[in-house]
């Protein structure tokens, strides 16, 4: 619906919005709020993806890398378990 599409816009502008002022621990408690609310795959991979740049920022990049891969997961993009390098290179 229209309301619900909106509420998720502000909660995704929101988690942007505290990362982006160095409130990571509010971002990310807001993130895992709309985690939980949805399981809409692309709504996911677009919080994935603002809390990968948060974590890239913050030099988490374990964490960044294992969203990366979920979110990519969710939208069905397999990668492999191992020699990811080399699959990448193709």
């Amino acid at each position: 619906t229209i309301d619900s599409n909106l509420a998720i816009k502000l909660y995704l502008k929101s988690i942007e919005n505290h990362s982006s002022l160095s409130n990571y621990d509010e971002s990310e408690k807001i993130a895992e709020s709309l985690l939980q609310k949805t399981n809409d795959p692309i709504i996911k991979s677009q919080i994935y993806s603002l809390l990968i740049k948060q974590y890239n920022i913050t030099g988490e990049f374990q964490k960044a890398t294992e969203l990366a891969i979920l979110g990519l997961r969710l939208l069905n993009v397999k990668l492999p378990e191992n020699n990811l390098d080399k699959a990448l290179q193709k």
